[in-house]
């Protein structure tokens, strides 16, 4: 039974990480205060940015799922690790 609950737990932490670094707590204070100073005039900003959030948080999820290394690896390893000027 217990190697059952590790398997949850290794498929359901990554969600948790991502779903940290989308909805933190600068995000949730922000928002409030927008919406508390400016009621709903600003609530396009909120829709656009939470849509431009899943498709990133998508878009990472399958690349971590398609490849062995992590995104900045990739780019790293193509791009060089600094830029030149």
């Amino acid at each position: 039974m217990s190697g059952k609950i590790k398997k949850i737990f290794k498929s359901i932490g990554p969600g948790f990480i991502i779903a940290s670094v989308v909805l933190g707590p600068g995000s949730i204070t922000v928002a409030s205060r927008i919406g508390s100073e400016n009621g709903y005039a600003f609530l396009w900003v909120i829709v656009i940015a939470a849509i431009s959030m899943a498709v990133y948080a998508s878009m990472g999820a399958r690349f971590g799922v398609l490849h062995d290394k992590s995104i900045l690896q990739s780019i790293t390893e193509t791009y060089g690790a600094g830029l030149q000027f």
